[in-house]
């Protein structure tokens, strides 16, 4: 590993460390199961593994995750530093490790089969934090869909459609893993 990488490596586990840090000392540790600080600490992973599919799975989380908190944020969700640096942060790395790496072919099937388990240990959470969204449709979507498991489907297939968007753009660019290259 070259020192460049290792220092990403380092620096992405800060960044997950950071907000991780945070969400225990807030007595929250459940917002650790939210997919964009699950896909961040595959960020770190996969820079430490020098794994593509490791940081081409993260970011499709994270291309997907990232406007929902954005979008989160703009609706009045709370402001917090330590989130903005993990968001941004984990983002902006695992663009980094895939334009090193190269995206991993067929990367939505793992991000989708994982997004699928996340939901279900989710379930496990406390329903006022609504972690991943499992307890309740967001609120002013009520009118969309009248009922919790017609919003968690068209979610899924939403979120799926998006990892199978980015694997196609991704895997036909430059930035594509060739076979012989890939790593798992």
């Amino acid at each position: 590993m070259s020192h460049g990488a290792r220092f990403l490596a380092l620096l992405s586990w800060l960044v997950w460390g950071l907000h991780a840090a945070e969400c225990v000392w807030r007595g929250e540790p459940w917002d650790l199961l939210w997919m964009c600080n699950v896909g961040g600490a595959m960020v770190a992973l996969g820079w430490t593994l020098g794994s593509a599919r490791w940081l081409s799975v993260a970011g499709c989380w994270l291309v997907v995750g990232v406007p929902l908190w954005a979008l989160d944020l703009l609706g009045g969700g709370e402001v917090r530093a330590a989130s903005v640096v993990s968001h941004v942060g984990g983002l902006l790395l695992a663009g980094e490790g895939v334009r090193r790496h190269g995206f991993h072919p067929w990367s939505s099937v793992p991000a989708t089969l994982g997004l699928a388990g996340l939901v279900a240990v989710s379930v496990l959470t406390p329903p006022a934090a609504d972690v991943n969204l499992v307890h309740a449709v967001w609120p002013g979507w009520e009118l969309v869909f009248p009922s919790h498991a017609a919003y968690l489907c068209a979610m899924a297939a939403l979120a799926a459609s998006c990892f199978a968007g980015v694997d196609a753009a991704l895997s036909r660019s430059r930035l594509a893993v060739e076979a012989h290259d890939v790593r798992p």
